[in-house]
Parts: C-alpha cells; sequence; structure tokens
C-alpha cells in the first residue's frame, strides 16, 4: 500500500506497538552509556477519523535525513495499531499542507539506548520546550518489568495519560 497525502481512513492490522511512557528527569549531565542521537520534527495531519492519528516526520541523523508517514489508532492505553512507511522528500511536503489547525510541529532530540536488555528511547522537547524529558519503551506492557538506569528518576508514569500524547503536546 502506498502512502499517499489523501487522508486515510483504513489501517493494516499487521504492526501493533506496545509502548510505556514516562515524565522523567536525568541526575547526571551525560548519559554514561553508548547511545544514538536524532532529531526529529514531527507534524500532525488532519484526519476524517478522529480516533485515528497521522502525522510526519523529518528524522535527522548523522546529517542524514529521512522523511516518514505514519498512522495510528489506539486499541488500548498501551497499545496501537501502527503503519509506518518512509517517503521522499516530495510526498513529505505534499502532506505538510494537511497539517492539523491550530497545531505545532513538535522539535525533539531523542537518544536511545540499551539498559540490561531494554531499549530506552529519552526526548528532549525543543518546542514545545517542557521542564522534563519523556522516556519511552516499546514492547513493555508492565511497569514492573523495567529496570530503569540508575541516572533516570521517573517523575510519572503517563502511560495512556492524553495530555502527554505528542499530539496533545503538539497543540501547546
Amino acid at each position: 500500500m502506498k502512502s499517499s497525502p489523501e487522508d486515510k481512513n483504513q489501517i493494516p492490522l499487521n504492526n501493533i506497538e506496545i509502548e510505556r511512557k514516562y515524565k522523567v528527569q536525568i541526575s547526571i549531565d551525560e548519559i554514561n552509556l553508548t547511545y544514538h542521537e536524532v532529531e526529529i520534527y514531527q507534524t500532525y495531519l488532519t484526519t476524517q477519523d478522529d480516533n485515528i492519528e497521522e502525522r510526519v516526520r523529518k528524522i535527522i541523523v548523522n546529517q542524514e535525513i529521512k522523511y516518514v508517514h505514519t498512522i495510528k489508532k489506539p486499541i488500548s492505553d498501551t497499545e496501537r495499531i501502527e503503519d509506518e512507511k518512509t517517503i521522499s522528500e516530495l510526498e513529505y511536503n505534499a502532506f505538510l499542507k494537511r497539517k492539523k489547525p491550530a497545531s505545532h510541529t513538535i522539535h525533539k532530540k531523542r537518544k536511545t539506548f540499551n539498559y540490561k536488555g531494554q531499549n530506552f528511547e529519552l526526548d528532549t522537547y525543543v518546542s514545545p520546550q517542557l521542564p522534563f524529558l519523556i522516556l519511552e519503551l516499546e514492547g513493555v506492557k508492565n511497569h514492573q518489568d523495567i529496570d530503569f538506569p540508575p541516572f533516570i528518576e521517573v517523575l510519572e508514569d503517563v502511560t495512556g495519560n492524553k495530555a502527554y500524547s505528542n499530539h496533545s503536546l503538539s497543540l501547546k
């Protein structure tokens, strides 16, 4: 199925994303683990179905740019059906014409790292600027199953809290 700038109403059931999300702060100036850093510009698009979230991302890694189109539909607080495709810059610009009114493009820097076999994504928001960081883990259903690094202080489990969704943050 090829991505196009038109609204999408159907999402294939082949990709289910399971995610936990936390409001955190770090207790050190630098993560003392090997990590990869990417810069993300994320824009939400208008859809005909309020239960479907559609976005495009411009991702910069080592000065290389990648464009991604994503459609998500929630099935629970921790699970979503996700359809994600790499797109061209031309397609990305066409999708931007459908930017959701009153929303802003999110700009964040993401550090991904592995700690005790778990993959963490630590987001620092450049715009909107937030006084905390967001930590995400995919593939983990239960909070008790997470072994947090010692330099991460969990302020709050915000899994399923719409106020901390990127979509909601784009409306600030």
